[in-house]
């Protein structure tokens, strides 16, 4: 594998496309050999969605997860060690999902499958994505809604059954033995920064890095900061 330029691996969040990686894949696109934009959307379990990446994947791989990309990421770390290259979760966390967080989420799936989706991600996921500053730009917002609007409410209830489903990855964190940045916004309300601490302590070695006024979207919201630390990332050899 060339250190030089690699393949590289990019896992959205929960009803996110590839516009939430934009910023990064202009940035880095002359670092890579290629990148490449996993589907997060075709299964119900954490297991199968990252089985599915990795039929598809580079035989070697640097690889990015946002959110619930980044807990993929992590299942992907423990199904194919040996072909992740490089790490970067951004906005993620290791921890597996607690009760008092499944039912509201099993709210919003009852709702969704009642043909509210709009209401759910406007009324209820919207304001918790952003951080202060970026709460009344309508054109993020409508970028945030669209994407999921396009991905639709099957999606929806696949993504949710497997972040509700999901395992503790904590433990496993001991045996990621590859350059790893874990990086978050300030302002996150999903996964605060105390998680990405979490991860970073658990990572041998690993960078952390909390981007100053920015919420849990920090791939759009702060898209320099991002690209400026995952080309330092990149820069870094990879693991043999």
């Amino acid at each position: 594998m060339n250190n030089d330029k690699d393949p590289l691996l990019l896992i959205p969040g929960m009803m996110c496309d590839e516009r939430l990686w934009r910023h990064q894949a202009a940035a880095l696109e002359s670092r890579c050999s290629e990148i490449k934009i996993a589907d997060g959307t075709t299964a119900d379990s954490m297991t199968e969605i990252a089985a599915a990446i990795l039929k598809s994947a580079p035989e070697q791989f640097a690889l990015a997860g946002f959110s619930m990309g980044g807990i993929v990421a992590l299942e992907i770390c423990h199904q194919a060690p040996e072909r992740v290259l490089r790490l970067a979760l951004i906005g993620a966390t290791a921890r597996n999902e607690k009760a008092e967080h499944q039912a509201p989420r099993l709210a919003q799936m009852e709702r969704v499958s009642d043909g509210q989706l709009r209401e759910v991600m406007f009324n209820d996921l919207l304001p918790t994505y952003l951080g202060k500053a970026q709460q009344d730009d309508t054109l993020l917002r409508w970028e945030i809604l669209n994407m999921a609007l396009l991905l639709g409410p099957e999606v929806f209830l696949r993504q949710c059954k497997a972040l509700n489903t999901r395992r503790d990855y904590r433990e496993l964190l001991q045996d990621i033995h590859c350059p790893s940045l874990v990086l978050c916004g300030e302002e996150d309300q999903l996964c605060p920064p105390w998680m990405s601490e979490q991860l970073a302590q658990g990572i041998p070695g690993s960078t952390l890095l909390i981007v100053k006024g920015s919420g849990h979207l920090v791939p759009l919201e702060a898209p320099e900061e991002v690209s400026s630390a995952m080309l330092g990332w990149l820069a870094k050899p990879a693991k043999l």
